[in-house]
């Protein structure tokens, strides 16, 4: 087994920037079932013709009014403008979709380059190939499995937990939109589709990268080989070899029809009909969830989505109070690995072809995450977050059941200097330039993740605070938007025992501190042989 890690740094994806949508989201479930040959049946489809004419009439009022102003038509806009409508992205990134929150079925499609606004037809939901799975009792054995991973079922879903078509669109927060002509960067053209594992990017201010991770909800197949797994991911109607699935009840023995492990109280699930056993993932819940790595949004229903840092953070320091930036130099140089807070004269980025910031502790990575941008509500990535990520990857919408490749060239950001990242697209989540970069191998991967009952001397020491003395972790300390709180357990079953639904670590163990695909988690432990109060991602093994 080999470990590319050997220095620690800051997270791969120090920070994340949560967008807070305000999307008026509800249910789009009613049906005509009158027959259409009948009179009745024709009066029905003379009124929802000339319903589905007025709703057309009044998008397009609204996208032709943006078209005279000659500026750019985007889901925020068509919203604000469009009260008791929700906005989606459409199959291509130049695509929107609309439909009406009063329980109309009607769809509808502006294209954001011509202007023009066509009727879709009525919402269908994709039907799942596997029936909810209702367990009939708890108590089950683990199922032995010799598969080298399961499969990750998505499934998009609105801030109303209803399944959707299509990924809710991003939204840009005055960030740029970037996409690729092959390996030639642009901000024109397709932006992104997620069916084509084209995730969406854009750029901030400071030139750093950030890919969009939508809400969804997801359910986990387990297999007991290979070759079951791969004949279900053929057709996706085959049932032979399931032995376990993980759903919103937890991990459930397939045969015995039992709970193995019951999930986290205070998941949800989707209201969608054949959907119900889904897990929304965690990640993106709102206000009451903070134990399970929720928290952010207005209310309760959460947000629409995240935008994480493309690659490992490096840093940028100034000597004119901020105003020209350089990049610091290796290994002439210390920046690259000094231990330090956020100042005028520093900066935590996301760029390709850099060194990662390392030897840095992880109060100071909290603190150089949380100012980052504070306008996006930037912060150290959680364990939930990472798992939204990596379950996504590893779904038909990234790299599927393929293993990342470990990025083990010095430290350089996107596995190699200057532009070699456009070349390294197997380090890539998606297999392709869209995708989240180191992932695996570059430096330790430190979250915002502690344990609450270790004995506080690795919070108390000046060491282990941040520049500015202070500490996101305490002993006994609580769970927030911006943080997890873990109790210790010194065994290994106690160790995955305290891990949460949605982050990427019981859900899909092997053995050990090993995932699938060889990814390693090192876990919160209190014992005099680990002393680790904190949790390490992103390293893998071979």
């Amino acid at each position: 087994m080999m470990d590319y890690r050997k220095q620690k740094g800051i997270t791969l994806i120090a920070l994340v920037i949560t967008i807070i949508v305000l999307l008026i989201l509800a249910g789009v479930t009613i049906s005509v079932i009158v027959g259409e040959e009948g009179i009745l049946g024709r009066a029905i489809f003379a009124v929802k013709k000339t319903d589905i004419e007025a709703i057309k009439e009044k998008i397009q009022l609204v996208a032709t009014g943006r078209l005279i102003d000659r500026e750019e038509i985007d889901a925020e806009y068509l919203e604000s403008n469009l009260p008791n409508h929700t906005v989606m992205g459409g199959d291509e990134s130049n695509l929107l979709e609309i439909y009406r929150n009063d329980k109309s079925e009607h769809i509808f499609i502006v294209n954001t380059d011509t202007y023009e606004v066509i009727y879709k037809g009525e919402y269908v939901a994709e039907k799942p190939k596997l029936g909810v799975i209702t367990p009939k009792g708890e108590g089950a054995t683990d199922p032995v499995i010799t598969a080298d991973c399961g499969v990750i079922e998505i499934a998009w879903v609105d801030k109303n937990n209803n399944v959707i078509s299509n990924p809710i669109a991003p939204k840009l927060m005055n960030m740029e939109k970037v996409t690729w002509d092959g390996t030639n960067e642009t901000s024109t053209g397709d932006w992104y589709n997620y069916s084509q594992n084209r995730w969406a990017n854009a750029k901030n201010s400071d030139g750093s990268y950030f890919v969009w991770i939508p809400r969804y909800a997801y359910k986990i197949i387990y297999f007991d080989t290979n070759e079951n797994k791969d004949r279900y991911l053929a057709d996706k109607t085959s049932t032979a070899g399931i032995v376990a699935y993980y759903t919103k009840d937890g991990k459930i023995n397939a045969q015995q029809n039992k709970v193995i492990r019951k999930a986290d109280e205070g998941i949800q699930s989707p209201v969608t009909k054949g959907y119900t056993d889904y897990i929304v993932h965690p990640a993106f819940l709102g206000t009451g969830t903070e134990n399970i790595g929720g928290g952010f949004g207005k209310d309760n229903k959460g947000i629409s989505g995240i935008w994480v840092a493309k690659y490992e953070m490096c840093r940028e320091e100034s000597s004119n109070s901020g105003v020209t930036w350089s990049i610091p130099q290796y290994p002439s140089g210390d920046y690259a690995t000094t231990n330090a807070g956020s100042a005028s004269y520093i900066r935590a980025v996301s760029k390709p072809g850099r060194y990662s910031w390392r030897q840095i502790n992880v109060a100071n990575m909290y603190e150089n995450s949380y100012h980052y941008d504070r306008d996006k509500d930037s912060h150290l990535i959680k364990n939930s977050e990472w798992g939204a990520i990596t379950y996504l990857a590893h779904s038909k919408y990234g790299i599927n059941t393929a293993k990342i490749v470990s990025n083990s060239e010095n430290y350089y950001t996107g596995g190699g200097e200057g532009e070699a990242y456009k070349i390294n697209i197997n380090q890539s989540s998606t297999g392709n330039i869209y995708g989240v970069y180191d992932l695996g191998g570059g430096s330790y991967e430190y979250v915002a993740a502690f344990d609450k009952a270790h004995d506080g001397t690795r919070y108390s020491n000046v060491s282990d605070k941040s520049e500015t003395g202070k500490h996101f972790a305490s002993k006994e300390g609580s769970s927030t938007k911006y943080v997890t709180g873990y109790r210790s357990e010194d065994s290994a079953n106690g160790k995955r025992s305290v891990s949460i639904t949605g982050d990427g670590y019981i859900e899909v163990w092997k053995q050990g501190e090993i995932m699938w695909f060889g990814a390693i988690c090192s876990s919160v432990n209190n014992s005099s042989t680990y002393n680790r109060p904190y949790y390490i991602r992103g390293r893998i093994s071979e």
